[in-house]
């Protein structure tokens, strides 16, 4: 917000970039379940889910782990 408050927009467009590519990832499964998917790869929920719920694939499991680890989204 302060790079775009400054109009310096490739910056601010830049330093979005970690948050879109994740907040996009959220979603790809629906919602809550992306959510519940990232914090659990966080450490900070189980990875159980009651139901008509499911847990997060695999393959959104691996994408949190490597988005959070690149981003150092903890």
């Amino acid at each position: 917000v302060n790079h775009a408050k400054a109009g310096d927009f490739d910056a601010a467009e830049k330093a979005y970039a970690a948050l879109d590519e994740a907040v996009h990832a959220l979603f790809e499964e629906g919602n809550p379940v992306g959510v519940k998917c990232a914090l659990s790869v966080m450490g900070r929920i189980g990875d159980t889910m009651r139901l008509p719920l499911v847990a997060g694939s695999e393959k959104l499991r691996a994408k949190f782990e490597e988005l959070i680890a690149r981003y150092d989204l903890r």
